[in-house]
């Protein structure tokens, strides 16, 4: 039987990788890419990125499941973690299990309710306007 997967764009791995490293000739516009995704394929859009298979969640509900309520079921990749650290290093982003866990408690206050609505809340309202 054949695992059926969400629907999403179609991405040329040769493509992406000439477009990093000819960014004048060939920009790559990551925000562009992920609300085109959103827009087209909804709450979930799945792609492949070289060996790399990509679940895009565009729905805060969703993205809450697998970053609070079922952590330990996901895992970044390998190859991710390890090219993200030579420019990241042992953070947030690169990290998994007790480290990632230990790290998410001590950035969380930051991302309070209270905090991001008065640090942030004139520019995100500004910014969903313009789009």
């Amino acid at each position: 039987m054949k695992r059926r997967f969400p629907k999403g764009p179609t991405i040329s791995f040769p493509r992406a990788v000439i477009g990093q490293i000819f960014r004048s000739k060939q920009p790559l516009e990551p925000l562009a890419f992920y609300l085109a995704a959103a827009r087209e394929y909804g709450d979930i859009a799945y792609f492949r990125l070289g060996p790399l298979r990509i679940y895009l969640l565009n729905h805060p509900e969703l993205i809450r499941q697998v970053l609070v309520e079922q952590a330990p079921k996901f895992h970044k990749p390998g190859l991710v973690k390890r090219g993200a650290r030579l420019s990241l290093g042992k953070g947030l982003l690169t990290s998994d299990g007790p480290l990632w866990k230990q790290q998410r408690k001590l950035i969380q206050p930051a991302f309070r309710h209270d905090r991001l609505a008065a640090a942030y809340g004139d520019v995100i309202s500004d910014t969903r306007n313009d789009l």
